[in-house]
């Protein structure tokens, strides 16, 4: 890359110095998280908004995936009403799920009939992680 004139970038697997929020608010009460740190255990507050989503959404909230539920609980934390906020679109990404079908996308019945001739002709790879803990895939 340098000798393109490209910046060198961050080091494969380092972490950045600087942490930039995670939250889909404009307030800036929400609380820093470096990205790649999505995983980080629930804080009290954080699960309490989890149990009333649960309770509240009740069998709509299995179809979400689990990243995306942690996403929208942490996205709006600097709301003023940040459990009904989370909630509300929870429960909007719920039924734009079931309405799509998206948990019916690939399943053996539904595979594209020239599947293994994309595959053999499109190959993919991990082949890393950026400076965020993220997978960098190469495409070829």
């Amino acid at each position: 890359l340098a000798a393109a004139g490209c910046p060198a970038g961050p080091q494969i697997g380092s972490r950045p110095s600087s942490v930039v929020t995670m939250s889909f608010s404009s307030s800036s009460s929400s609380r820093k998280r470096a990205p790649g740190l999505e995983d980080e255990v629930l804080t009290p507050p954080e699960l309490a908004v989890l149990r009333e989503a649960k309770r509240a959404l009740g069998r709509d909230l299995q179809g979400l995936p689990r990243d995306s539920i942690i996403q929208f609980i942490r996205g709006y934390e600097g709301e003023k009403t940040w459990q009904e906020t989370a909630i509300s679109h929870m429960r909007t990404v719920a039924a734009w799920r079931v309405k799509e079908g998206c948990d019916d996308i690939v399943t053996p019945e539904k595979t594209p009939p020239k599947r293994a001739e994309f595959e053999r002709m499109w190959q993919s790879g991990a082949i890393g992680e950026d400076a965020f803990g993220h997978p960098i895939i190469v495409e070829c």
